[in-house]
């Protein structure tokens, strides 16, 4: 799994609609953007929080602008 900062400007204007991070996971046949917000986008914009499907991990957006974003990862049950 890696995570990549995304600004909405440029081609990346059409897909988001608010600065985040976007969660990309690798499978057997290459890899897959995952969706972390289904009814705003795939990105995961400031004061989110993500925990995956199986409670293991949670990734929290703690700010995203223009300039990047500062994440945090931890274990789901912290």
């Amino acid at each position: 799994m890696w995570i990549e900062y995304r600004y909405p400007i440029g081609r990346d204007l059409f897909v988001l609609s608010v600065p985040g991070v976007i969660v990309h996971q690798q499978n057997g046949n290459g890899t897959a953007r995952l969706n972390m917000q289904p009814t705003t986008g795939p990105a995961l914009p400031a004061g989110a929080t993500w925990v995956n499907p199986l409670g293991v991990r949670k990734i929290t957006v703690n700010w995203a602008n223009s300039t990047g974003a500062s994440i945090t990862i931890a274990s789901a049950s912290s």
